[in-house]
């Protein structure tokens, strides 16, 4: 299965699909990892706290998932998750792009790519 395919046929019914497919395209998905940045949570110096009001919230949720996605983090926790926790995760993320990203959207800002086919 092609990238695109896998962009414009998401199956959040059956999450062992969309991980399979995932891992299939894994390699490719990873030539475009070298434009990423978390830049936020290295200058950020607001309040971390959640409920207070939404510019906090939102400013907190980018702060923790950006520390969450570190890369030295994410090797030590990711081995302790359950098969369960990996689908909640991959669901919970994959269903997010789809919901607010259009496709070309997730081509450029999530994918990171020039121009998709």
């Amino acid at each position: 299965m092609h990238l695109l395919d896998f962009c414009t046929n998401w199956n959040l019914q059956n999450p062992s699909i969309s991980l399979y497919i995932f891992n299939i395209n894994y390699n490719q998905v990873n030539i475009f990892m070298t434009h990423h940045s978390h830049n936020f949570v290295e200058a950020y110096q607001g309040l971390v706290a959640f409920g207070f009001n939404r510019e906090t919230d939102e400013n907190t949720i980018i702060y923790y998932l950006q520390k969450f996605s570190d890369d030295e983090l994410m090797q030590h926790l990711v081995k302790q998750l359950s098969d369960d926790e990996l689908n909640i995760i991959f669901d919970l993320i994959s269903g997010l792009l789809k919901k607010y990203l259009t496709e070309d959207e997730y081509h450029s800002k999530f994918l990171k790519e020039d121009h998709h086919h």
